[in-house]
């Protein structure tokens, strides 16, 4: 947790920080000006003494009133405009993370940039603001207090400190029945997805019925360890607002005694009584914080734990693919002109490769050879490695990450597919009308399958988690789709006819070698099958052994 905060930290610019800083200051001094203007008002009201001792004139109320009324409409702009400010503060954050974690999405942790970092975003908007709000009222609240009335300050700050002690003692407990609860659903989630993985062979087996009570005896775990958490929720919610009633009794008590007895006047008691529920309010609002953490906190081990496992793979990739620094060769000649692709070289040393625009070329070797991690070079998701490459007129490597994104698609082995609509795994969050959409839909051989989902709700159509209700092919096709929206100059595609039938296969390279005449594009593609090879302008052959070329 100290690390994020940290990160936290770096990320923010000094000005927002300052800005959010003097928001909360201002909303807080407006609550304690608002509680003395309604003090004095209904003290004046009353007839009573002020805080001075001397009395309120009679015609002077509606200044109080006037000034109530500027300060309950500050305190609401400087809460509008702290809220703001954190909003912006999460969206840098998150879009830190995404960053870092879009280096790793060849890695297949692309589902980890919406569906974990999001949960961050709850941090912000809730247990930020109450750790503003602690940090600046607790103790100027206890300050005004002391000034107001010793007693008074000295029963809050004694009674202050018991409902964080409970909390935390019940927060222990609770951490125990969230971890189970986290299994029991990790277990849940993961016996659900195997039972749809092999619907088909259970079915063959006859095994759908001890599979069902499997999922059931699962769910009923899960349950029972949910009911806990929430028992033990409500228990220090409880717990933290019978404490906090009880203090506020307290003061409100020993003020109504004093004030009877003349030693205390009526326009600095209530004026305490009025402070009072907004001193306790941190301390009442610690519950929802508390969970509020927690779910950050397992929302941060798993990004930690992706974080890894990406490195870890970017570090394997980088192995794999120095052995293919100086082993990526021409093959075979240009079909239409007869010169080579690219001079093999052996050794280490820069290399270059140029593709001009209307090129298709395809990237052959064996299994393990190197053709992804050659095509995630191009692609920018691994370093050059000493390449320099020239394609449709842009060198890749120079360019901006942004302007790469608009410049290059890019089709993985195993495009991600979100439990969203098709809608929303087609823009990813980037704007093009639906007309667009239908066309690339079409183009990438999923016209009849998406007139089918029109009575399923079209583009709004929920592809469920991992996109379960797509085929391989499919889900290859929709990632397809996906690169081809906005028309990108650089088409890379890895395996993307793996699985489709001969006649499946030659109606796509039709479509991408027609794609491609038009725009005068370069489509590469890395496959093993000859139907693309034989279809092919450029043949680049990725060969695993160091040293050997063709």
């Amino acid at each position: 947790m100290k690390k994020f905060l940290r990160f936290c930290y770096n990320q923010i610019p000094v000005r927002e920080r300052a800005a959010t800083l003097v928001a909360a200051l201002f909303e807080n001094g407006c609550i304690l000006l608002a509680a003395y203007a309604a003090a004095m008002l209904i003290d004046g009201m009353a007839g009573g003494d002020g805080m001075a001792g001397g009395s309120m004139m009679a015609g002077a109320g509606w200044h109080h009133l006037l000034v109530l009324a500027a300060a309950l409409a500050v305190q609401a702009v400087c809460g509008t405009l702290c809220r703001y400010l954190l909003s912006g503060i999460s969206e840098r954050v998150r879009l830190s993370y995404r960053r870092r974690l879009h280096r790793f999405s060849f890695a297949g942790l692309a589902a980890y940039c919406c569906e974990h970092v999001d949960a961050l975003d709850e941090f912000f908007q809730k247990v930020v603001p109450l750790v503003l709000t602690g940090l600046i009222r607790l103790p100027l609240f206890l300050a005004v207090f002391f000034y107001l009335d010793g007693v008074s300050g000295m029963i809050a700050f004694v009674t202050m400190p018991v409902a964080p002690v409970m909390l935390y003692l019940l927060g222990r407990l609770a951490a125990g029945a969230s971890a189970e609860q986290w299994d029991r659903q990790s277990e849940l989630n993961r016996g659900f997805y195997e039972l749809m993985q092999g619907v088909v062979t259970l079915k063959l087996f006859r095994r759908t019925a001890a599979a069902l009570e499997e999922m059931e005896e699962l769910a009923r775990q899960h349950s029972e360890a949910s009911l806990r958490v929430l028992r033990i929720a409500f228990l220090s919610a409880f717990a933290v607002e019978l404490l906090t009633t009880l203090s506020i009794a307290v003061l409100a008590v020993g003020i109504g005694l004093r004030v009877l007895a003349g030693s205390l006047d009526f326009a600095t008691g209530f004026l305490v009584l009025l402070l009072a529920p907004e001193f306790f309010m941190p301390v009442r609002s610690a519950g929802m914080a508390f969970h509020v953490l927690m779910n950050t906190r397992a929302a941060l081990q798993e990004l930690a734990g992706a974080e890894k496992i990406g490195t870890a793979a970017e570090l394997a990739a980088g192995a794999e693919g120095s052995n293919t620094n100086s082993e990526i060769t021409a093959e075979a000649e240009q079909r239409s002109m007869g010169g080579a692709v690219l001079a093999g070289a052996e050794g280490s040393g820069n290399h270059a490769l140029e593709l001009p625009g209307g090129t298709f070329a395809v990237v052959t070797g064996s299994s393990g050879a190197g053709k992804t991690t050659f095509l995630r070079r191009l692609a920018g998701l691994l370093p050059p490695g000493g390449w320099q490459f020239l394609l449709a007129g842009y060198d890749l490597g120079a360019l901006p990450e942004g302007t790469r994104q608009k410049i290059i698609g890019y089709v993985p082995q195993e495009p991600h597919v979100y439990a969203a609509s098709l809608r929303d795994n087609l823009l990813l969050g980037r704007d093009f009308p639906d007309g667009e959409l239908v066309r690339v839909l079409e183009l990438s051989g999923l016209g009849s399958w998406y007139r089918r989902q029109a009575a399923a709700g079209g583009l709004e159509a929920k592809l469920g988690d991992g996109g379960i209700s797509l085929s391989n092919g499919q889900r290859h096709r929709l990632g397809l789709a996906r690169a081809m929206l906005g028309s990108p100059p650089v088409l890379l595609l890895d395996e993307v006819t793996a699985g489709l039938e001969p006649h499946e296969e030659g109606e796509l390279l039709a479509m991408l070698r027609q794609w491609q005449e038009q725009g005068d594009r370069v489509v590469v593609l890395a496959t093993h099958r000859q139907q693309a090879v034989s279809r092919a302008d450029r043949i680049i052959a990725v060969k695993g052994e160091v040293g050997s070329c063709s």
